[in-house]
């Protein structure tokens, strides 16, 4: 997933970045993101070299909870 995130989202801190790409990857469109060989989509149901859709959210919410109790 951090390999779609533009450049301009890391910052000088682990902390500055993990919440800039956080924020980044909440508002983008999730059906948008690439593989980092460019060669597939990220996220796409129904293809077996693809997460799907739930994953993708599972995923994301799991990110949340653990930055958002004390992961920092």
């Amino acid at each position: 997933m951090l390999w779609n995130v533009p450049t301009q989202n890391f910052s000088w801190t682990f902390q500055q970045t993990f919440e800039n790409c956080l924020a980044w990857l909440d508002g983008c469109n999730p059906t948008e993101l690439a593989c980092a060989n460019d060669l597939h989509w990220l996220i796409q149901d129904g293809a077996n070299v693809c997460w799907n859709m739930a994953d993708f959210h599972t995923t994301m919410a799991a990110l949340r909870l653990y930055w958002n109790t004390g992961g920092r």
